[in-house]
């Protein structure tokens, strides 16, 4: 075992409780799928904090997500300001990252 904590699965839609929204799962994840991209091109671990980032998305999910707030900081490591943008897709803008260092062999 090396020690890395392993999230738990996000639940499938068929998972969610009866008055739970399957837009909220999806709208969550587009965005936790953005954060992760901004990570993966700024060349910087997935365990890295996001002090501050702007979500660009279609207004209407600007709502979804923002009930799902919570779930997405702690999955995304969101530590600091989100601010949404409108735009025609999903984006992570402005992100200011910060890497966490690998402890020193």
């Amino acid at each position: 075992m090396t020690g890395r904590s392993i999230a738990p699965p996000w639940p499938q839609v068929e998972e969610l409780p009866a008055d739970g929204d399957p837009e909220v799962l999806t709208a969550v994840a587009a965005a936790l799928a953005a954060l992760r991209k901004a990570k993966s091109e700024a060349k910087v671990g997935m365990r890295a904090e996001v002090a501050s980032v702007t979500l660009a998305s279609p207004e209407a999910m600007h709502a979804l997500i923002a009930l799902g707030e919570p779930d997405l900081r702690a999955a995304g490591r969101v530590t600091g300001q989100l601010r949404y943008a409108v735009a025609d897709e999903v984006s992570a803008r402005d992100a200011d990252l910060i890497p966490v260092e690998r402890p020193s062999s």
